[in-house]
């Protein structure tokens, strides 16, 4: 058997800086330039600024053109005082984000707009100290998502890898490539697991009772994504009706690419596709139903999409 050392997490990220007195862990934001041509077979109703689209295959260009918008785009929202929040590099179109740059990558944008979201927030004096700290918690429970996401695929990308016998280091510790991705997802995933407090005491319940040092975990970084993001709710963090809106789309995408990291990974390992990256597409184009800002150029709730 083999070892390979997977990064941790501070490895991607950068130093830490002081948000008035608040220690946060900053990462690059990614570029703004991405392909902005969709793969995926629209399927379903648009109304207003709302488009659902599911993957069932590539289609002709002549089709898609009627339906293309990019894979980020620039969000304002008007809070019930006037002001009024932007958010550039907004993700919505997520399995583009994925084929461009990864998993991991998607996952550390995601993250860094909690951060952004935060900081704006704390900025304009609409939460305090206490209620920012509690967002950027949840943000970097979102940038370890990123990191052990990241893990997994380089050990995709490392020569020879037998993902039935060979280990991953992270953080110090061993795991089969199972004993990573399970701890990000929980059975067929949706956004109740982040919304709904009974799901997070089932998670919770699942994790008492496991099995310890098991080669399948239970979902324990989905539990404290959940966790964190109940926390910050009930601080007041998410007072304000379209802040929660964003916020609790932001972590379900976080969610849903964890759940799509045991998913690439199982297609890669079965051979089902060609590569990780391939895989990474695949999981997540099926969930690629985004009810932000879709199409752009409309309002909805107090969010104007640019």
């Amino acid at each position: 058997m083999r070892v390979f050392r997977g990064n941790s997490l501070i490895e991607y990220v950068l130093p830490l800086v002081i948000l008035s007195g608040v220690f946060i862990a900053v990462v690059q934001i990614l570029p703004d330039r991405f392909i902005t041509y969709m793969q995926d077979t629209m399927k379903g109703d648009r109304s207003g600024d709302r488009i659902k689209v599911q993957a069932y295959g590539k289609v002709p260009d002549s089709i898609l053109d009627k339906y293309r918008f990019p894979a980020t785009t620039t969000v304002q929202m008007t809070l019930s005082n006037g002001e009024v929040i932007t958010l550039d590099n907004f993700p919505v179109n997520l399995s583009e984000l994925v084929e461009t740059n990864g998993g991991n990558g998607t996952t550390t944008l995601l993250a860094s707009q909690l951060q952004t979201l935060a900081q704006q927030l704390m900025d304009e004096g609409v939460i305090d100290r206490r209620q920012a700290g509690f967002l950027l918690d949840l943000a970097n429970q979102g940038h370890r998502f990123a990191a052990m996401e990241r893990a997994i695929e380089d050990a995709a990308n490392t020569p020879g890898f037998d993902w039935y016998e060979d280990k991953i280091i992270f953080e110090g510790q061993e795991y089969y490539s199972t004993g990573l991705a399970y701890q990000l997802t929980f059975s067929s995933y949706s956004t109740s697991y982040i919304t709904d407090p009974g799901m997070l005491d089932s998670m919770r319940r699942t994790i008492e009772s496991a099995e310890p040092d098991s080669d399948y975990p239970p979902p324990v970084e989905l539990y404290r994504l959940a966790e964190k993001y109940h926390q910050a709710k009930d601080s007041g963090a998410m007072k304000e009706p379209v802040v929660e809106q964003v916020i609790t789309r932001l972590v379900d995408q976080i969610a849903r690419l964890g759940h799509a990291s045991n998913e690439a990974r199982h297609l890669f390992v079965t051979g089902e596709v060609s590569d990780i990256q391939e895989g990474w597409y695949s999981a997540v184009s099926d969930n690629n139903s985004v009810d932000i800002c879709a199409s752009g150029g409309g309002q909805d709730s107090g969010i104007q999409c640019l």
